[in-house]
């Protein structure tokens, strides 16, 4: 996650020369900000669900929250950098949808594998986690 943070932080530093020269191919710019989003809302949501007990509803309000407060203090460093558009509500919003998303796909990817690990006989039935997971490995 630190890494997911510190990235996009880098990104936020660069011109938007700058950034298609590090990016082989041309995408659209909300398009960038809703991919990089949905990864840091994965791994928001995947650890909250590894370190707390909260339920997925809640997880996902928070991690979609954090992501979408991250991506305006995105925005708003954006105005120090030459060659980049700042405050910007529509980069702001696929920010926001983007971290949605992501922490919405990390839930249903990680209740598949519980589903799979309770099928497997890996975990008992009906167990439910009362505090952080302790172990995701199959």
């Amino acid at each position: 996650m630190i890494v997911w943070a510190a990235t996009t932080f880098f990104l936020s530093t660069l011109s938007n020369q700058q950034i298609e020269e590090i990016i082989p191919f041309k995408f659209w710019d909300k398009l960038g900000h809703f991919l990089l989003f949905s990864t840091g809302g994965a791994l928001i949501a995947a650890a909250l669900r590894l370190t707390t007990g909260w339920g997925w509803g809640r997880i996902i309000l928070v991690a979609s929250i954090v992501a979408s407060v991250y991506g305006a203090t995105d925005e708003w460093h954006q105005q120090f950098t030459p060659g980049r558009s700042a405050k910007d509500v529509g980069d702001w919003t696929a920010d926001t949808l983007g971290g949605l998303f992501g922490s919405v796909f990390a839930s249903l990817v990680m209740a598949k594998v519980r589903f799979l690990r309770v099928w497997l006989r890996l975990e008992p039935r009906g167990k439910k986690a009362d505090g952080p997971v302790q172990s995701v490995a199959l």
